[in-house]
């Protein structure tokens, strides 16, 4: 049975947790073919339900998202010591196929890989994207802005958000294991491309 929206409710306190309980639609109907018997968690020590393979049990899959993004620069840049910065605070990249970095610690430990995105400074379009490979929790996942998309002279913003693959749930169901993009809360990072003498 699939239980997934109640028991986030549980967690998210928005309702009281009481349970569950399994009811027939008559129960004083205990004709043959219309009773069932299920067995409690709580059904005591003797009998059959004492079988723990008869008591209910409730299967969760919790899988932590990767953290927020640290450490995010781009090269080569005329500065790599500021993480992030924006608006036009941004470095000058002097190649039109600069370096994305950036890294994500995961609680679950589990090996991570970095999505990024980039748009022209004052737009909302996406111009490209792309995804590293899986790497250890907090490796720096690096991502190369492909040729012929940046324009010489021109801003840019950029972000990134971990992901750790997910999980899969009791029904084999695939589970996000997406983060939240480095701009939560915050704006993008940004460059300006530099490469006229």
């Amino acid at each position: 049975i699939e239980v997934k929206n109640i028991v986030q409710q549980w967690v998210d306190t928005t309702i009281p947790n009481k349970g569950f309980g399994l009811f027939a639609g008559n129960e004083s109907d205990t004709t043959q073919g219309q009773y069932k018997g299920f067995c409690s968690f709580n059904t005591g020590t003797t009998g059959a339900c004492a079988d723990p393979s008869y008591q209910p049990k409730l299967s969760i899959t919790y899988d932590n998202y990767p953290q927020l993004p640290q450490n995010l620069f781009v090269e080569p840049a005329s500065d790599t010591t500021a993480s992030c910065p924006t608006g036009t605070n941004g470095p000058f990249a002097n190649s039109i196929t600069p370096v994305l970095r950036a890294t994500a610690d995961d609680f679950d430990n589990d090996q991570v890989r970095m999505n990024y995105e980039v748009r022209k400074q004052g737009t909302t379009t996406v111009i490209t994207s792309g995804t590293t490979a899986f790497l250890p929790p907090n490796a720096e996942q690096r991502w190369r802005i492909p040729n012929n998309l940046l324009v010489d002279g021109t801003r840019y913003e950029w972000r990134a958000q971990g992901d750790d693959g997910g999980s899969k749930d009791v029904n084999g169901n695939q589970v996000d294991g997406k983060g939240y993009w480095s701009d939560f809360g915050t704006s993008w990072c940004s460059f300006a491309i530099d490469i006229t003498p």
